[in-house]
């Protein structure tokens, strides 16, 4: 987006967000702006379930954050209500899911638009991983955010102060898998030197 149509975007969020959220933010823990619409929410993974419908009606909703994902995934993997989700970041606070979580997540029919999918916190092991590279599901994902999880020394990344990142390597664990079932790009967040943001930007 050219910077002053950003800029034009800023101004209206400004100058009008808090009319245009206040439908939906107190139904959720956060709502965020993206190319001046509501499309990213924050909320548990129960309540989502609960309340989709009502949600979708009333924002263009792609991103989600997900509070507590472990004790309703697998009716979160059946859920059609994932089936426009583009960005999905599972929070584990209490509860995490572990390997056969990813499975359940990548086997999902209603997944298979993610572009980004953020397992931050849970216990997602690099053998998990590999088994996503060998099933070759989620065929449109190009991050894979493993922060603090047992397999997050697959990718190391290097932000500045304003999260975008600056550099990024893949370790001897992620050559090998690209070695084994061909490069996965969510393997490597940074390619060409092109600066990304790990928020979900882009798409």
């Amino acid at each position: 987006m050219p910077n002053e149509l950003v800029s034009a975007a800023v101004r209206l969020e400004n100058a009008h967000g808090r009319d245009w959220v206040a439908p939906i933010r107190e139904r959720v823990v956060a709502a965020h702006f993206y190319r001046g619409f509501v499309e990213h929410i924050e909320i548990d993974a129960a309540t989502f379930l609960e309340k989709a419908p009502e949600l979708y009606a009333l924002a263009p909703i792609r991103r989600l954050t997900l509070r507590e994902p472990a004790p309703v995934l697998p009716q979160l993997c059946n859920s059609p209500h994932l089936d426009r989700i583009v960005s999905l970041e599972l929070q584990a606070i209490r509860q995490r899911f572990d390997d056969e979580g990813l499975r359940q997540i990548y086997s999902s029919p209603h997944m298979q638009r993610l572009v980004y999918l953020g397992l931050d916190g849970n216990r997602v092991t690099e053998a998990g991983v590999e088994a996503l590279a060998a099933s070759g599901a989620l065929p449109n994902l190009r991050e894979l955010e493993l922060r603090s999880t047992p397999a997050k020394a697959l990718a190391e990344y290097v932000e500045d102060d304003a999260g975008l990142v600056l550099d990024a390597y893949g370790s001897a664990g992620a050559a090998a898998i690209d070695a084994k079932y061909g490069r996965k790009t969510w393997l490597h967040p940074v390619e060409d030197n092109q600066r990304r943001r790990l928020d979900s930007g882009g798409f």
